[in-house]
């Protein structure tokens, strides 16, 4: 099952609120990498340079997806791992998490 093989950050530059799931000990332990995070920075990095809403999607070589997005000065980062998902259904499991988490906070479709 794909339930839960995620972890995600999400700061909101406006009022300073963040929630995040990195260091949540819940089973299943999806463990976010130095190579992971260093990905997740780098797509931070280029958010502030860019200071546009968007959205970056990688995939990495040990099959874990990183989701990034920026809108109205919210980001939200996600690393899933589901390595045999495609890009639509990557997509649309951030949608889900976006609802099911920050159902309230408009992101980009």
């Amino acid at each position: 099952s794909s339930e839960n093989q995620y972890r995600f950050i999400y700061f909101n530059h406006m009022n300073l609120a963040q929630k995040t799931s990195v260091h949540s000990k819940k089973p299943p332990h999806v463990t976010i990498s130095p190579d992971l995070m260093r990905v997740l920075s780098d797509i931070n990095a280029d958010f502030q340079r860019s200071q546009e809403d968007g959205e970056t999607v990688i995939k990495t070589m040990t099959d874990c997806w990183v989701v990034g997005r920026r809108s109205d000065q919210r980001e939200f980062f996600v690393v899933l791992n589901q390595k045999n998902a495609n890009l639509i259904e990557i997509s649309e499991e951030v949608k889900r998490l976006s609802a099911t988490h920050f159902n309230n906070i408009f992101f980009l479709d």
